[in-house]
């Protein structure tokens, strides 16, 4: 239990420092498919892990196959949230302002 505990205690306050400003910038460079968020929730997910480990169990080799699990653990987030928000419906409509904004003279 301490485990899931550890996790919500810190996996929600990375989401948010980290995971709101990697989605923003993926929205703006309009890198939103779903492939993109996955890759990003995975390398996001290994790294808290790699980072909450090596704080409280520093060179404890059990520890080494919670790498795994914690990259599975932040892909299946960040799927989950990009099913939620589909941004990759609202960057058709971003697109096409941008597009109608480059060809109108100013």
């Amino acid at each position: 239990m301490f485990f899931v505990e550890l996790a919500a205690l810190m996996g929600y306050p990375i989401a948010f420092v980290i995971g709101v400003p990697i989605y923003l910038l993926l929205k703006r460079l309009t890198l939103v498919r779903l492939i993109t968020f996955l890759i990003a929730g995975s390398v996001l997910g290994l790294l808290s892990v790699v980072g909450v480990l090596t704080i409280f169990f520093p060179l404890q080799s059990w520890a080494y196959p919670s790498f795994l699990l914690g990259s599975v653990m932040g892909s299946v987030a960040t799927v989950s949230f990009w099913l939620i928000a589909r941004p990759d419906r609202d960057v058709e409509a971003i697109s096409a302002d941008h597009a109608a904004r480059m060809s109108s003279p100013e």
